[in-house]
């Protein structure tokens, strides 16, 4: 009997493992294997995994925050123990995959199996947080289409949704949730997710109007504190980016006021909330919470970010020495972040930048670099090419000191250059003597903590310092790297052995006999090292009065398009209009001042301006400052645009209406980024119109009034070429490469034609035709106004 029944027993079993047939044995077997096995240790994999994202995800509060607090970054994620070659999503995937093969009862494209459609939503969030959103995307659409009656349905379609977002398909993203937007029996989970995939979604689409409506929806509701504090934080950062101050203070003092919210979020409400105060007694609050959260252990993480946001209350409150010191302090913290640290840094920098102390901030924001993670984002690019242009500024400033003080040095008579000297010698003396006492004193202090000895004023109690061992033998080191190696005698200090008196005796009887070099006087010590190195000829001397004068051009023309620090410029140039410019530059030099003065409101402005216009009137700075109207096409939109236009006629090789062009839109664009882009384009007009005088005579234009931009450099390297002080293996080939914004026409074959023939009408027509083989048909605007 007992046989019978395992015999019966075992068939069910067997029968019940079957997928083929749709009884209840067969579902109900395949639904608790499932869910209680396959499933339950994927969902736990996939759990895991989640969990190990979260910790290694760092948020940059810098920033927008995203929405969805989880860092996509498969390679950080790995198995503990031995088997380090799958991830737990990977674990997870195979589970799920697992499921669907094992247990699904298909039959006539409809799944028997409830839990099938749960294998498929495990199938489709693994993949989506290993990063294969494709894959994912196909196993939420399978899951959708094949379980349309499943409880899942709605979190399918999300999630869905999501996938389609990280495909960067914002429009089927938002069709998706549109459609489930319109359902009215969602859970109320659903609805949250909901909410907030409609926010990820519109934020992605820059509509915030919405994002903020759905933001606030989701943040309402009974969400874990975690997530409703990040809801309302990246709400907040929206309204403070469109300058609603108010409904920005209300989300970030929601969640400050919310006991639950994490200590990350409720501590950036403050610095958010830093960045808009204005009023002094909110200042007072901020400040005094943010120095009990410093002294607060908890609070460590944070410690630098603190210090940072101290640092702009005290600069807001005027009181920038604590200022300083809350930067500097947070650089030295212990567990200061890198970004935090360029940020501390770059504050320095700018408040010395602003103060005009360059120097000390090209050393600030010199520091910033061994900091730099990532090298591409808009704050770093802006930030170096800052930095760039202060190393010029500091390198002419330097110039002009340095040159200048040589400069004052010469006008002095020999009497003055003394005295200014023996001064300066006095003061050295007086300084190299405290060093030598401080030497002293800290190598005393240097001996009493290698010994435990107080070697102070006060009474040692302690034995005498020559039965200690440790010192003598360092006493001896410190005698022999003064002395070196002495016979014990009399009068050991001399050589010679002779007393001091014997010494002196014995120079004076060989006075005529060359000093030894131990009794020279330290050269430091003698006028005439300093008299030696003052130049007297005076091509030394028109040197330096040249390289100072350039100098000043060059600091005036960064100050003014660099900067725009116009008190600066105005003076740099004025400076050098006064102390004997060079010729070709003074026009420029004005034609800058003039527009300076424009700035700055100076009734100097018309005086330079008729000055200008008046007595240089042929000249291309009397016509940019008369700047008769030129208007633009309706079919140009932004001064690149233009240039493009205006290249292209230029690689059809029609050079005289790309000169016309050239010189309408440097009068449209004075000032502007775009303008050396025409005059370098202008320049190769020239070129092949007029010969190459006129090439070399614009090129010389541009680099005297576009410095340090990258047109300058390039003009600079052609004339330097065909100067013959570079090869032209040397020039710079990245530069002579044309692209869609920066297209610089080289054509280094041509450079040293004196002028280029001028085509007739029939090689015109077939060089044309052979061009548009080459390049394609031009456009209808082209065709029209060449024929």
């Amino acid at each position: 009997m007992k046989k019978l029944l395992y015999l019966i027993f075992s068939i069910i079993i067997l029968s019940g493992c079957s997928t083929q047939n749709n009884n209840f044995m067969n579902r109900s077997y395949h639904h608790i294997t499932t869910k209680y096995n396959v499933l339950y240790n994927g969902n736990l994999k996939l759990t895991e995994g989640i969990k190990e994202l979260n910790k290694n995800y760092h948020d940059n509060f810098w920033e927008l925050l995203p929405i969805e607090a989880l860092k996509i970054d498969e390679s950080k994620i790995e198995l503990k123990g031995e088997n380090k070659e799958n991830t737990p999503f990977d674990i997870a995937e195979e589970k799920a995959v697992k499921a669907v093969q094992k247990h699904s009862i298909n039959i006539g494209e409809n799944e028997k199996n409830k839990q099938i459609a749960d294998a498929y939503f495990l199938l489709g969030r693994s993949r989506y947080y290993s990063q294969r959103f494709v894959p994912a995307l196909e196993a939420f659409d399978y899951a959708i289409k094949h379980n349309p009656k499943s409880k899942l349905i709605n979190q399918l379609r999300i999630w869905k949704a999501k996938t389609l977002l990280r495909l960067q398909n914002e429009e089927n993203a938002l069709k998706e949730l549109k459609f489930l937007e319109t359902k009215s029996n969602l859970k109320k989970e659903d609805q949250v997710r909901l909410h907030e995939a409609l926010a990820m979604t519109y934020l992605a689409l820059d509509s915030t109007l919405q994002a903020k409506k759905h933001l606030q929806l989701a943040a309402d509701s009974k969400l874990e504190p975690d997530q409703k504090a990040r809801d309302w934080f990246v709400l907040g950062q929206v309204y403070k980016k469109e300058n609603q101050l108010d409904s920005a203070r209300w989300a970030f003092n929601n969640i400050i006021e919310n006991k639950k919210s994490p200590l990350k979020y409720s501590t950036h409400a403050y610095f958010q909330l830093i960045t808009i105060a204005s009023d002094s007694l909110s200042l007072i609050k901020y400040r005094d919470k943010l120095n009990k959260l410093a002294n607060n252990p908890i609070s460590s993480p944070f410690k630098d970010e603190i210090y940072f946001n101290l640092a702009q209350i005290y600069f807001k409150q005027s009181l920038d020495s604590l200022a300083l010191q809350n930067l500097k302090k947070s650089i030295i913290e212990p567990e200061a972040k890198n970004y935090q640290k360029v940020l501390s840094y770059e504050a320095l920098g700018d408040y010395h930048f602003n103060k005009n102390n360059f120097i000390q901030a090209a050393q600030y924001y010199d520091s910033i670099h061994p900091f730099i993670e990532n090298a591409n984002t808009k704050h770093i690019k802006k930030l170096e090419n800052k930095i760039n242009n202060l190393e010029d500024v500091v390198f002419f400033e330097n110039k002009i000191k340095s040159n200048d003080s040589i400069l004052k040095l010469v006008a002095m008579d020999e009497a003055e250059r003394n005295t200014f000297f023996q001064k300066y010698i006095d003061q050295l003396k007086e300084d190299d003597k405290k060093s030598a006492i401080k030497l002293e004193n800290s190598q005393r202090v240097q001996i009493g903590a290698n010994t435990g000895d107080d070697f102070s004023d006060k009474k040692n109690t302690t034995k005498w310092y020559f039965y200690n061992e440790q010192v003598v033998d360092y006493g001896k080191k410190e005698f022999y790297n003064v002395w070196g190696k002495r016979e014990l005698k009399n009068n050991w200090r001399w050589q010679n052995g002779n007393s001091f008196s014997d010494a002196e005796t014995e120079n004076k009887n060989n006075s005529n006999k060359t000093p030894s070099k131990k009794n020279k006087e330290n050269p430091k010590y003698a006028i005439d090292t300093y008299l030696s190195t003052i130049p007297s000829k005076t091509e030394e001397i028109e040197k330096l009065k040249s390289e100072k004068s350039d100098a000043l051009y060059q600091l005036g023309l960064i100050y003014k398009e660099k900067f725009e620090i116009y008190s600066l410029a105005k003076d740099r140039l004025e400076s050098f209009l006064q102390n004997e410019p060079k010729e070709k530059l003074v026009l420029p030099a004005k034609f800058h001042l003039q527009k300076v003065y424009e700035k700055i409101g100076d009734r100097k402005a018309i005086e330079l301006k008729e000055d200008i216009t008046e007595n240089h009137a042929d000249t291309r700075y009397a016509a940019m400052l008369l700047n008769k109207e030129v208007s633009k096409t309706d079919s140009i939109k932004t001064p690149e645009q233009h240039y493009e236009k205006v290249y292209c006629d230029y690689e059809y090789e029609l050079y005289n209406e790309v000169l016309s062009q050239c010189e309408d839109a440097i009068k449209l664009y004075v000032d502007e980024p775009i303008q050396p882009k025409f005059e370098l384009l202008k320049s190769y007009a020239l070129f092949h119109t007029n010969g190459k005088d006129k090439f070399v005579e614009s090129l010389e234009f541009v680099i005297a009034n576009f410095p340090k931009t990258e047109e300058a450099k390039h003009a600079k390297e052609v004339l330097d070429r065909m100067n013959g002080v570079l090869k032209t293996s040397e020039l710079n080939k990245e530069s002579l490469q044309p692209n869609e914004v920066n297209k610089e026409p080289i054509q280094p074959n041509e450079i040293n034609k004196e002028k280029v023939q001028p085509l007739n009408e029939e090689e015109k027509r077939q060089k044309v035709l052979q061009m548009i083989k080459e390049k394609g048909e031009p456009n209808q605007e082209f065709k029209e106004k060449n024929g």
